[in-house]
């Protein structure tokens, strides 16, 4: 059964599916230095079968030692024609080769990359020191059959939502949150 916060976000998908943008979002993790860190990130779809979200990420980036250490996140999406905000929370769950229940999900996800964002895998570790450029413009495109060990899937499942609304007369703002009985809604001031 789909979610009820999950009924809008398709909406709002459906409603900007030729702005390219949309599949952008910020996800926010806990620092290893305890602070917040924020970043953009690509909004691959969702998990068959489910509500987990999907997004890639370098097994070397810092946002993986994060969510080692700590895998709460929270992300916010923004539609600009709607004028809509989600902000979800909950857990992430990092999914590599050795996941056999879902190797065929990253593999999918592997192969519908553009050979651009393939490329980017096979390259020094994030965060390092830039090198050399012509080490990153001639390194081969990997085989789109084969995931590379430093590509992840991210799987974000949903546990609290709050959506807002600005468009709405009057705006409206709606908290979600799963519980042993499902979710529950409730409207608040926005």
């Amino acid at each position: 059964m789909t979610t009820p916060w999950r009924l809008t976000l398709d909406a709002s998908l459906l409603a900007h599916r030729d702005d390219p943008m949309c599949r952008y979002v910020q996800l926010a993790t806990l620092g290893l230095d305890g602070r917040p860190a924020n970043r953009t990130v690509v909004f691959r779809g969702f998990r068959p079968d489910s509500d987990d979200l999907i997004v890639t990420v370098d097994a070397r980036s810092q946002k993986m030692a994060e969510i080692a250490r700590s895998p709460f996140f929270e992300i916010c999406w923004y539609f600009g024609r709607t004028r809509e905000q989600y902000r979800l929370g909950g857990t992430a769950r990092s999914i590599n080769d050795s996941d056999r229940f879902l190797a065929g999900l990253r593999t999918d996800v592997w192969r519908s990359l553009a050979d651009a964002v393939r490329i980017q895998f096979d390259w020094p570790s994030p965060g390092t020191d830039w090198q050399n450029h012509d080490a990153h413009v001639s390194a081969e495109i990997p085989d789109s059959s084969t995931p590379l060990t430093s590509f992840r899937l991210l799987l974000l499942t949903v546990e609290r939502a709050d959506y807002l609304n600005l468009l709405a007369d009057p705006p409206l703002r709606q908290q979600l949150e799963i519980g042993q009985d499902g979710w529950t809604c409730r409207r608040v001031n926005p």
